[in-house]
């Protein structure tokens, strides 16, 4: 009988069914020199796809005043509900949360969506400590009362009536990506003053068409960042329309990834990231070292199990799934601590 060592066997292949060993024992007599441990694990498969880590491009602040920008936010400040985007003639303008955009100045008489979402921004900042306004779409006089606390604490005129250039509703915070306009800058109605960003960073791939299906909402995978720090992430978007390759054949779909620790590459924009993708996965099962599987002369495969008299035998096994240097191995008598030979 011939036995063959195979610890190279993995290196081009990461998923291989072997066949099953014709041969069950065979008696060897040379004492090992090293062993190891069969052990129960996992055993996955990674593509790595690259990506890029950014923020996604959120709406343009516009300005509604006329006068002077007497005070601007940084590149890069987070900007939350209740936050001062910027000031005109030092009069603040207020982030204030809602998908309707603020298109006219709200006083008491008025009805509308965009008076709910003024009462309902006002009232999760706490300016209804007694719980009298009922946020819907009338502006009566327990709204006027609120408006007016909230002016008050703001060091504004106390007119119970918000203008249309006080107020910019977002329907959730930004990041400042950029500030176009400069402190002391005379400005109109209608100019861009600052552009933004989403609050969280995110990473895009462009996935080949040819991969389409190895990723998928909802999927966890791992980000790779520029310093090989390794974080959990979750594919949030696949996209469902192939996108034409301009630098070259073929076509893309593109897939969106976010970190589940928004804070793990707060610092970083527009950075080349890796993504690691689990494509193939065993789990729990019985595992050796690759150059501990051998290939028999009349077929199939064994590992030299030692006893604890130090003999060892050969048993026969059936080889599954190659990764990270290990074989999926079973077999009669084969369990997790059976020591076998590693030659």
């Amino acid at each position: 009988m011939l036995v063959v060592v195979i610890g190279a066997i993995a290196a081009a292949t990461a998923w291989t069914a072997l066949g099953p060993t014709t041969t069950d024992t065979a008696q060897a007599t040379t004492t090992p020199t090293r062993t190891v441990s069969v052990v129960e694990t996992t055993l996955q498969e990674m593509t790595t796809l690259d990506g890029t880590l950014g923020y996604v491009e959120g709406p343009a602040v516009v300005n509604r005043a006329v006068g002077t920008i007497t005070s601007l936010p940084e590149s890069g400040a987070i900007l939350d509900l209740g936050d001062a985007l910027y000031s005109v003639d030092t009069v603040p303008v207020t982030l204030l949360e809602g998908d309707l955009p603020m298109y006219r100045a709200l006083q008491r008489g008025l009805e509308g969506r965009d008076v709910e979402q003024l009462e309902r921004s006002l009232v999760d900042l706490g300016y209804d400590p007694d719980d009298e306004v009922r946020v819907d779409e009338e502006f009566d006089y327990d709204t006027r009362d609120m408006v007016k606390r909230w002016q008050e604490s703001l060091g504004v005129a106390e007119t119970g009536r918000v203008l249309i250039s006080d107020v910019v509703f977002l329907p959730e915070p930004v990041r400042v990506a950029s500030v176009p306009a400069e402190v002391g800058q005379p400005v109109q109605a209608g100019s861009q003053v600052i552009l933004t960003s989403g609050s969280s960073t995110v990473v895009s791939v462009a996935l080949d068409s040819a991969d389409q299906g190895i990723v998928a909402e909802g999927d966890a995978v791992v980000v790779v960042l520029p310093d090989d720090t390794r974080t959990a992430a979750t594919v949030t978007s696949v996209g469902t329309v192939a996108i034409r390759n301009l630098q070259g054949e073929g076509s893309y779909f593109e897939v969106e990834v976010t970190l589940d620790d928004p804070d793990a590459a707060a610092d970083l924009d527009e950075a080349p990231v890796s993504v690691e993708v689990v494509t193939e996965e065993a789990t729990d099962v019985l595992a050796v070292p690759v150059s501990a599987l051998l290939a028999l002369s009349e077929g199939g495969y064994a590992v030299e199990v030692v006893h604890d008299d130090g003999s060892t035998t050969l048993v026969g096994v059936d080889g599954g799934m190659f990764a990270d240097g290990l074989v999926e191995i079973s077999g009669s008598g084969i369990d997790a601590g059976t020591a076998v030979v590693v030659p």
